[in-house]
């Protein structure tokens, strides 16, 4: 994921007016064991996003393992 992205998705999602719209991060464990359990291999943005932020609303639902209450 571009750094220029990652920036503006902080900027906004950990904005005090926005946590409702973000999760727990996900652990390196969490990832894999769902990987493995799934048998995918996950797509390098979508892990940089769930290990940043979760589950997270940035326009659209990005689920993970823990969602924003909003979610």
């Amino acid at each position: 994921m571009k750094e220029d992205l990652l920036k503006r998705l902080r900027l906004f999602l950990f904005n005090e007016k926005h946590q409702t719209l973000v999760g727990k991060p996900a652990s390196q464990r969490e990832i894999i064991e769902a990987q493995q359990q799934l048998h995918v291999q996950f797509h390098s943005d979508y892990v940089a996003f769930i290990e940043t932020f979760g589950g997270a609303y940035a326009g659209i639902a990005i689920p993970a393992f823990s969602n924003g209450s909003s979610l």
